[in-house]
């Protein structure tokens, strides 16, 4: 069996992860990726075509448009050569030209087109132009993958998409490499005190992930309880001036940032420092954060929408609160201080079994593999 992974720019950890297990389940694999790749930990039996190259968020208009136009070609001269008969797109950036028009093309030259459905629609883009685009795009694909029954509930009820030809696969659990960072060695890599409850606010920082609900509901609980956030992730170019702001608004010496992008041997310290990782958001179909979090065996805080219900069990790995309610947030933050056993390592210790029993990627890559074999048919 010979397949093609695209990723399109989706997240690395998610990617690399799901390259290394899928290896030993196919003949081979085929991955289009960008320079951003090229410094994993990828199996070197994978074919790696670094089709789309390096780009940044400073390049003007005129390089962003020539880089984009090479990427297309490459990957249609590389789809018109390729013996690979199963082409499993992980994210789709330009909705009409790679969703619909390759997707199309693909078929046309009889290649079986996989699509991950990691969210329904675009984030913070629920609009009649976007729900009939991604209609028509869901309807063409020979197969899609979902992690969540509640987007595979939706997308077959709000979509009327057959039911037949979308499945559900749990998302993996973050395979890394533990450099076994105590949580005390973190902590002064990080400048944050020993003796606080350290909640961590990480990833990609955009206006649906919530950081605004978090701030407030923080400003409501009594100073006297120990909470420092930190703040780990690169800011989105149209929400820097909102987030600056908001920066300004709630000062506070609570605060620690490391506002950027996250190098792969910074994520440990982020996570072995922090008691509970809290996911605010405003609007998400699942996370791969949580993922990640549950990885190193620390709690996850969400709002009670998407797939979260499905993957946080309260009081366990975590708490749910109430969708884009500050106040209820603040209640559960100061739930997770009375209830949880911060200097426990028995929850810790449950946390990453019970993720690595129902969430584990070998299991999850067997699945993908089965749903290849039908479509091989």
């Amino acid at each position: 069996m010979h397949i093609c992974i695209i990723a399109n720019g989706f997240q690395e950890d998610y990617i690399t992860n799901l390259l290394n297990n899928l290896k030993s389940k196919v003949d081979k694999i085929d991955f289009i990726g960008s320079s951003i790749h090229s410094d994993r930990k990828i199996d070197p039996q994978i074919q790696f075509y670094n089709l789309r190259g390096n780009h940044h968020d400073n390049e003007s208009f005129v390089e962003k448009f020539v880089r984009i136009f090479k990427y297309f070609y490459r990957l249609l001269v590389y789809l018109h050569k390729t013996k690979a008969k199963i082409i499993h797109v992980q994210w789709i950036r330009f909705h009409i030209i790679e969703g619909i028009f390759l997707t199309l093309y693909m078929k046309a030259i009889g290649k079986k087109v996989v699509y991950t459905a990691h969210d329904i629609l675009p984030r913070s883009k629920n609009n009649t132009y976007n729900r009939i685009v991604f209609k028509f795009l869901y309807k063409i694909q020979n197969l899609i993958i979902v992690h969540t029954s509640y987007i595979r509930t939706t997308i077959i009820t709000e979509f009327k998409i057959n039911p037949s030809k979308i499945y559900t696969v749990a998302h993996g659990i973050y395979q890394r490499e533990d450099r076994g960072i105590t949580r005390e060695k973190a902590r002064k890599y990080l400048g944050l005190p020993d003796s606080s409850i350290v909640i961590l606010f990480f990833g990609i920082i955009a206006e649906y992930k919530g950081f605004d609900i978090l701030l407030e509901s923080l400003s409501s609980i009594d100073k006297k309880y120990c909470f420092q956030v930190l703040i780990a992730g690169k800011v989105k170019l149209e929400y820097k001036s909102q987030f600056e702001k908001l920066v300004k608004v709630y000062n506070s010496d609570k605060l620690v940032f490391l506002v950027r992008y996250i190098r792969d041997e910074e994520v440990e310290y982020c996570f072995k420092a922090a008691n509970v990782t809290v996911l605010p958001y405003k609007e998400a179909s699942q996370s791969g954060v949580m993922f990640m979090s549950y990885a190193y065996g620390i709690p996850v805080i969400a709002p009670s929408l998407g797939g979260f219900p499905e993957d946080i069990l309260p009081g366990k790995t975590g708490y749910l609160f109430k969708p884009n309610d500050s106040e209820s947030l603040a209640k559960v933050l100061l739930k997770f201080n009375q209830e949880w056993e911060i200097t426990d390592g028995n929850a810790s210790s449950f946390i990453k079994d019970h993720a690595k029993s129902n969430y584990a990627w070998d299991k999850s890559c067997d699945q993908i593999v089965t749903l290849y074999r039908i479509l091989e048919k």
